[in-house]
């Protein structure tokens, strides 16, 4: 599907700020707005399409005095690896400080190369799982962080986000380093907080899919209007379609945002024969501790509530988004004549027709595209 928002280019764009205080980018080949700048059009990398280095990519310096050089780093890196390349750069002295302007580096045309350095290094890179980040408005995203490591010693940390690209850069340099980093000094720019930079806001969320409810009631006759299950996964829709017990109902919301769904199935392990879906980032991992829970992984994506005062009791959702709301049948009451179920509904009508049948209004747990 993919970003289906009419809004300006401003709106939809994933614009960053630098959070150190060092100078935003200034040059044309930059987008700069009053949000911020596009951090992916700097130049840090670029995919090498339609030839032999098709499954690479390369990873340029960040704001250290280089004007040319890579580490080439595969396109999609097996995250929790590591790899170590040896890298040689180009850094023109001429030059070197143009950085503190927000200009980028570059090889003086003129001077045909002759004051140019040409160091190698040795550049490790590890690739993070993906964490839970925010951006400085509060809105939460899922990212993976790359950790740069230069001749041994600690350089930046990049965060790449799920749909936003470049979302942040952070520092690792400690001066404690400086004898160790005697062959760098005065040839690289060294790693900076004022440097760094962080996702501003969240841009219109991509929408992916149909999340489809169904319902059983064959199955489980004692279960207040019968057992609840959601889908965006398409192998699960033909499963499901395919057995008759197994109904649509007719609801369905949107999937699409920056954070990904924590699914649960307890019956696997002795637990209640029930799904259940979160995309708080504390609630997935305490319940991931829980031995009659098996975590089936990321089924869809969702965004989360933004910080901000309620309306009607309903929290600010980021641009283009709803909120989506959960409901409990109150199992845990039954005396066992039924099994834990939830629901989940954009419709506030919904939620005041089930919660008047008994089931208990847990209140707006994720945001949905609209």
């Amino acid at each position: 599907m993919g970003v289906t928002s009419q809004r300006s280019f401003k709106d939809i764009t994933p614009w960053v700020r630098m959070t150190g205080g060092g100078a935003t980018p200034c040059c044309s080949d930059v987008w700069v707005s009053d949000r911020g700048f596009r951090a992916n059009s700097v130049g840090f990398y670029y995919n090498n399409v339609g030839n032999i280095y098709s499954n690479l990519m390369d990873f340029y310096g960040y704001r250290d005095g280089t004007c040319n050089g890579r580490i080439r780093t595969p396109v999609a890196p097996v995250l929790g690896t590591k790899q170590t390349t040896q890298s040689q750069w180009i850094v023109d002295p001429y030059t070197f400080y143009t950085i503190n302007t927000g200009e980028q580096s570059w090889c003086n045309e003129f001077a045909f190369g002759t004051q140019w350095l040409i160091p190698t290094t040795t550049d490790e890179l590890t690739f993070g799982l993906p964490t839970r980040r925010k951006a400085l408005d509060g809105g939460e995203y899922d990212a993976s962080q790359m950790v740069h490591v230069r001749n041994g010693l600690p350089w930046y940390t990049y965060s790449f986000g799920y749909h936003l690209g470049l979302t942040a850069i952070e520092s690792n340099w400690d001066d404690a380093n400086i004898e160790r980093a005697a062959d760098i000094v005065g040839v690289f720019v060294l790693p900076s907080p004022r440097q760094n930079f962080q996702l501003t806001s969240l841009p219109p969320p991509w929408v992916e899919d149909d999340v489809v409810e169904y319902v059983n009631r064959a199955d489980f006759p004692a279960q207040p209007d019968g057992q609840f299950f959601y889908t965006a996964v398409a192998s699960d829709k033909a499963l499901l379609d395919a057995v008759p017990v197994w109904q649509r109902t007719g609801k369905s919301f949107k999937s699409g945002g920056y954070v990904g769904t924590c699914r649960f199935y307890g019956g696997k392990n002795g637990g209640p024969n029930t799904h259940f879906y979160t995309a708080d980032a504390q609630e997935c991992e305490a319940l991931k501790k829980l031995d009659f829970l098996d975590f089936e992984g990321s089924s869809f994506t969702v965004n989360m509530p933004m910080p901000g005062a309620p309306t009607d009791g309903i929290k600010p959702c980021p641009i283009d988004s709803k909120a989506l709301f959960r409901l409990y049948n109150n199992a845990s009451e039954s005396n066992g004549r039924f099994v834990s179920n939830h629901r989940y509904t954009t419709d506030r009508g919904d939620v005041a027709a089930f919660a008047a049948k008994g089931w208990r209004d847990e209140g707006q747990v994720m945001c949905v595209p609209i």
